[in-house]
């Protein structure tokens, strides 16, 4: 399927394209359009080109941009299915997929954001002794999304403690291991840590919303186009 969803993709672009080979000028909702027929007039599936699909390709495309369940909380998924759920396949069909395309990637990279503000502030303020028996689900591929945004925050609570916690824990294997490997000839010490735990994980989500950030229209309407041959 790999080979297949891929080659198709390329041939699109290539159609659509043009006999200028420029990104730049790269007419996306030509490119989902081409796809969309070709996929439809190929029968690489018998599922029927209709709201069910629809919806299924939406799915899809919002799993693949937050994939852990951890930015939207599913309020927002339902407003986003109501306004797309049934439509999308004719977005598709008319050439026009890049509107709601790049109007949830928009969403989506608004969430990033303003998670990342709200790290900052929680990594802050909160002062964490790591005392209880919480658990954490480290992957959240297969979980529900947040029913609101007080879940999204308490998520988001029990992560940045797990990463807190791991980055101590981390720094004391250093030290001790320094210890090991030393001798009274040749003590040797562990380098001290220049940036804080804190400072290692908002460094680590930054770069998630600078990649976020620096996603091309190229890349959105690739995300659109697996997520439409995904269900197929």
């Amino acid at each position: 399927m790999f080979s297949k969803r891929f080659a198709i993709i390329a041939l699109a672009a290539t159609l659509s394209a043009g006999p200028v080979v420029s990104t730049a000028e790269t007419d996306y909702n030509k490119v989902g359009q081409v796809v969309s027929t070709m996929l439809r007039n190929l029968h690489f599936s018998k599922q029927p080109w209709d709201t069910t699909l629809s919806n299924r390709v939406l799915d899809e495309y919002l799993n693949a941009l937050d994939f852990q369940k951890l930015y939207f909380s599913q309020p927002e998924i339902d407003a986003i299915t109501r306004k797309y759920g049934e439509t999308l396949f004719l977005d598709l069909s008319n050439g026009e997929c890049m509107t709601p395309a790049k109007e949830i990637f928009d969403l989506y990279l608004q969430k990033v954001a303003a998670r990342h503000q709200w790290m900052e502030k929680f990594l802050k303020e909160q002062k964490m002794t790591f005392d209880s028996s919480r658990m954490v689900e480290i992957s959240r591929e297969k979980a529900k999304w947040p029913k609101d945004a007080a879940e999204a925050d308490q998520l988001w609570a029990l992560r940045l403690e797990e990463n807190l916690l791991r980055e101590r824990m981390r720094a004391d294997e250093a030290v001790a291991k320094a210890k090991e490997k030393s001798t009274e000839a040749k003590p040797v010490t562990a380098k001290p840590e220049t940036e804080s735990p804190e400072q290692k994980i908002l460094k680590r989500y930054k770069r998630v919303l600078e990649n976020v950030r620096e996603t091309n229209t190229e890349e959105i309407c690739d995300f659109m186009l697996s997520a439409l041959t995904a269900p197929l």
